[in-house]
Parts: structure tokens; C-alpha cells; sequence
């Protein structure tokens, strides 16, 4: 068995936007490079945290697919005041398991 180590460093401004672009299946970087600018803001460029934060604005409801005009949509204004900037993946990671159920808190210390 082998494995393979790589190391990864932190994406520039505009691999976050490239990056963001991605995740949402949008071709234009002229729309997400507001969010994509909070994005890089918060994770620093980290390519794990960029991924959590953005998952993190899924689950908040600050970032969402709508149906009816098939497509991504976000409130940047919204997501610059209801998100904090976070020194490391580890808080974020900590502020979402603070989130969880007690139980789910619980199971996870075990």
C-alpha cells in the first residue's frame, strides 16, 4: 500500500473566485466575485476552509439554489454581517459543532 503526500497552499483571490465558480456551476466571474472576495476574506485562501465556509453559507441559508430561476443565489450584505472571520478551520469546525444537538455533541466525544 502507498500513498502519496501533497501539500497544498493557500489560493489567491482569484482561485477563490475561480474555486467558487466551480461549487456553483456559474461561468461568469463577474457574479461571484463579490462573494468570492468575502469568501477569500474569511478562509484566508485555505482551499479546506474555503470549502467549509461554503458549506457553512449553505446550511445557514445564506447561500441557496432557487428553483425557479434555476441558479445560486446570496445576499453579500447578509453574508458580510452574520459571518465572522475565523482564524483557522479548527473554529470553524468548533462554531459548527457548537451548532449540533446536544446528543450529536455528546456522541462526538466519545
Amino acid at each position: 500500500l502507498s500513498h502519496t503526500q501533497m501539500e497544498l497552499g493557500n489560493l489567491g483571490k482569484e482561485d477563490v473566485n475561480r474555486a467558487v465558480m466551480s461549487m456553483l456551476s456559474i461561468d461568469d466571474a463577474s457574479r461571484t466575485d463579490g462573494l468570492a472576495s468575502i469568501c477569500y476574506r474569511r478562509t484566508l485562501g485555505n482551499p479546506f476552509f474555503l470549502l467549509e465556509f461554503v458549506k457553512l453559507l449553505e446550511a445557514e441559508g445564506l447561500l441557496y439554489f432557487h428553483l425557479g430561476l434555476f441558479q445560486w443565489k446570496w445576499n453579500e450584505v447578509d453574508i458580510e454581517s452574520r459571518t465572522a472571520s475565523t482564524k483557522n478551520v479548527v473554529n470553524l469546525l468548533q462554531q459548527k459543532m457548537e451548532r449540533l444537538s446536544v446528543e450529536a455533541q455528546v456522541f462526538l466525544q466519545c
